[in-house]
């Protein structure tokens, strides 16, 4: 299946690749969902639906974990709220890696990107260290020349300074640099800083990838490649 284009899609030939993690190249839902639902136990609630948990991940684990509680109508503050923001990852950072996986074709298009000459990175809202681990325990950390994760700089995504910052580390110019994702934050950050979008449909948006107003969407991430190199 090829990738569906728009009328951008001339720039795509990118000499620097920066990646969400998240629902982009590993499919970690399971797990942060079990980490979501030892918070609200702790709290006292009942557990979460499995989708509803999935719409949360591109917030990080502990936006998600504020969020999970208010709509739960959890009204906790200070001390409690940390407490249970803590527990929940350490409960998180103890089952990383149980049944997070890669998806289909990703380390593979990782490394014949590489071959070509492209540098690639991560831009996430993850923790550094949590992303380390999973990309070390996936196979696929030293694909990646940079990674800057959430509290690397003082703002997270949809602001365009992560992706930039991640960018500037591998030398690339913004002018000749995409940006690939799975939800409205990312491709609101490739905007923001003036690099192609290009968002995959397979992860954790609540809205289809045809709203997202990428440059353009893949459904597999092997068609990255023909997308990237056309």
């Amino acid at each position: 299946m090829s990738p569906r284009r728009s009328q951008r899609s001339a720039r795509l030939c990118a000499e620097t690749v920066i990646f969400d993690v998240d629902g982009t190249l590993v499919d970690s839902a399971a797990d942060i969902h079990a980490a979501l639902n030892h918070g609200l136990a702790l709290a006292g609630g009942g557990p979460m639906d499995f989708e509803a948990a999935r719409r949360l991940i591109g917030l990080g684990l502990e936006r998600s974990v504020e969020k999970v509680l208010a709509e739960c109508g959890f009204r906790l503050e200070g001390a409690e709220l940390v407490r249970i923001k803590s527990a929940c990852t350490a409960y998180y950072d103890a089952h990383l890696l149980e049944r997070t996986r890669l998806y289909a074709g990703v380390a593979e298009t990782l490394e014949a990107l590489r071959n070509t000459g492209t540098r690639l990175g991560i831009c996430t809202n993850k923790r550094a260290e949590t992303t380390r681990r999973i990309l070390s325990g996936l196979g696929i950390l030293n694909q990646f020349g940079v990674i800057i994760a959430r509290g690397t700089v003082a703002q997270d995504k949809p602001h365009p300074a992560p992706l930039l910052a991640a960018i500037h580390a591998l030398e690339g110019h913004h002018s000749r640099a995409a940006m690939v994702g799975d939800t409205l934050a990312d491709i609101q950050c490739a905007r923001a800083a003036g690099v192609t979008a290009i968002a995959v449909s397979y992860g954790y948006s609540d809205l289809p990838v045809s709203e997202l107003g990428a440059d353009t969407s893949v459904d597999v991430f092997s068609e990255l490649f023909p997308a990237l190199r056309p």
